[in-house]
């Protein structure tokens, strides 16, 4: 393994995040940890990003004992990592992200690069990872899945053993996500092992090596299972996902929507319903 958390804990004011976490990550594979809004998944994040640090436990890297104690730390050990709310600069051009983004700074913190250099380095970058992107955009131009290919880059640019991201696929269509994982796939080939953090089942079915869930900081699996599919890790993560809820009778009212078979060219088959006058429509399900 390349990496492994033993027993790892953590709490705030006495409550209970993460408990007993034992998890391991082979080199050259990608772990995928599903879990709902407050399981434990970007806590575990922070901690293996050296943002926090655990209560408990031992965290070993290549067999050596570790414990970052903040980010720059986990960096110098080959731990890179891309937080969910971590944005580009948008008045910035896509190379100056680039080196905010990646390139370990020990050596070149008072150096300045002009944008030029900047740009050029970015390109040859996103070159080898087929990212087309154009250095010298401005970020704030760019859209999510474009942004998203360009952090990525960037954070490989120095070569880490292991890449955590929590959230790769957060707010991207299902075409975006495949930019993404082609990217991400392309990352393990190389040698490097990753870890991401998700919501989305399909595309952690589709991508992962492995497979765990965190349920209220607990981890409830932690081995993949080809056998199973994505109804299965539904019904894990999520208690809600076996509830029945009784119809409402609407007889009465005044029907204000109406679809039928809507669907097409997009990724929408056959959505059929009615919408009746004083209704509030949820709609759910897993991304993707």
């Amino acid at each position: 393994a390349l990496l492994e958390l033993k027993d790892i804990s953590k709490a705030y004011y006495g409550n209970t995040v993460l408990e007993g976490i034992d998890l391991s990550v082979s080199k050259g594979s990608i772990l995928g940890i599903l879990g709902v809004n407050g399981s434990g998944k970007t806590t575990l994040v922070r901690l293996l990003s050296g943002d926090i640090l655990p209560q408990a436990g031992e965290i070993f890297l290549n067999g050596k004992k570790i414990s970052p104690t903040d980010p720059h730390d986990a960096i110098s050990m080959g731990i890179r990592t891309i937080h969910q709310d971590s944005r580009l600069i948008g008045g910035l051009t896509v190379a100056e992200n680039t080196f905010i983004f990646g390139y370990d700074p020990s050596s070149r913190l008072f150096k300045r690069y002009s944008v030029g250099k900047m740009a050029d380095m970015a390109g040859k970058l996103f070159g080898e990872y087929g990212i087309d992107v154009n250095p010298y955009a401005r970020a704030e131009g760019l859209s999510a899945v474009s942004a998203q290919l360009v952090k990525i880059a960037a954070a490989m640019s120095e070569r880490p053993a292991l890449l955590v991201i929590d959230e790769p696929f957060n707010m991207l269509s299902s075409a975006e996500c495949d930019r993404v994982l082609n990217l991400l796939d392309a990352i393990r080939k190389q040698g490097t092992s990753i870890i991401i953090t998700t919501a989305n089942i399909v595309k952690t079915i589709e991508l992962c090596d492995d497979i765990a869930i965190l349920k209220e900081g607990r981890l409830i699996c932690a081995q993949r299972d080809r056998l199973r599919d994505a109804e299965y890790y539904i019904n894990e993560i999520s208690e809600t996902a076996k509830f029945r809820y009784p119809r409402i009778s609407n007889s009465k009212k005044r029907r204000v929507l109406s679809l039928k078979e809507v669907g097409g060219d997009t990724q929408l088959k056959d959505i059929s319903f009615d919408m009746f006058s004083g209704e509030i429509l949820g709609v759910a399900g897993a991304p993707g």
